[in-house]
């Protein structure tokens, strides 16, 4: 017995030296001991962050490797991790507070956006909030935006209606200028309504207003509404339609006064932009 355990003693130095004898930049594998008593542990050792990195190879030729960052206090895995049908317990996905890249090559990744607290996965082009859909899970891209100023003068000059309040944002939509612009190409649902009041007391003074969709600058086929006031009234036009939008594409709303001399403002709160991808 005495025998058989100074063999594996012996084989044990002798393992211990072949990874003391490496070269200065390689790490060593040593066994943790406390108080003589040997623990079920190994210990990559190279000294605590002398190094950027610190990794554990899988053979000189495969590529395969764990590596530790030790700057960034993190592990990196550069091949497949499987778990055979395991459960993956207590993690947490990525959380972010703006959108990563998004393309072929990450097709399938989620994260945790913090900025409006949803989840997102990459389709291939573009993320896709994860929403939970008539009890299941579904997609959304939704983006909201209102008028919270009011007071524009609407007259015969066509002008842009203001959009100055983001109140659901998607990060596949960007508002600036009063101008929306949508990232990834695809069929949408875009919703305006727009209030106006006519401001003229002098009596018998009518109007009208025209209300009209823009993408890049020119017109959208169908995308207009037109609104009727009379003195001191209130009114809205509202307007949903269905447009393939290119990537990047810029949607706007231009309102202008087609009839009547009667000063019209549009109201504050009143008017609303919201566009919801379909695919």
């Amino acid at each position: 017995m005495d025998r058989l355990f100074g063999i594996k003693f012996l084989g044990l130095i002798l393992l211990l030296g072949s990874f003391s004898a490496l070269e200065e930049t390689s790490a060593r594998l040593i066994f943790t001991q406390e108080a003589g008593v040997e623990l079920d542990t190994f210990t990559i050792d190279f000294g605590d962050n002398s190094q950027d990195f610190i990794d554990l190879e899988f053979g000189t030729a495969l590529g395969a490797k764990i590596t530790f960052d030790t700057l960034n206090d993190k592990f990196l895995v550069n091949k497949n991790f499987d778990l055979t049908d395991n459960q993956a317990l207590n993690f947490r996905v990525e959380n972010l507070a703006a959108a990563p890249t998004c393309d072929g090559t990450v097709t399938g990744k989620t994260y945790f956006n913090t900025a409006d607290t949803n989840m997102y996965v990459c389709n291939g082009s573009l993320w896709e909030q994860l929403d939970a859909v008539g009890g299941g899970v579904g997609v959304a891209s939704v983006f909201y935006a209102y008028d919270g100023t009011g007071g524009q003068v609407v007259d015969g000059t066509e002008i842009t209606l203001n959009l100055d309040t983001p109140e659901v944002v998607d990060p596949n939509y960007s508002l600036m200028a009063d101008e929306v612009t949508i990232t990834n190409a695809g069929l949408y649902k875009i919703h305006l309504d727009s209030g106006y009041t006519e401001t003229n007391t002098t009596g018998g003074q009518r109007t009208s207003i025209e209300v009209r969709l823009q993408e890049d600058g020119v017109d959208i086929p169908g995308a207009f509404s037109d609104c009727y006031l009379r003195e001191t009234e209130e009114t809205s036009c509202a307007m949903t339609i269905l447009h393939q939008v290119a990537a990047g594409g810029i949607i706007r709303a231009r309102i202008q006064r087609t009839g009547g001399t009667t000063n019209v403002e549009t109201l504050s709160d009143a008017s609303r932009l919201i566009i919801e991808r379909i695919r």
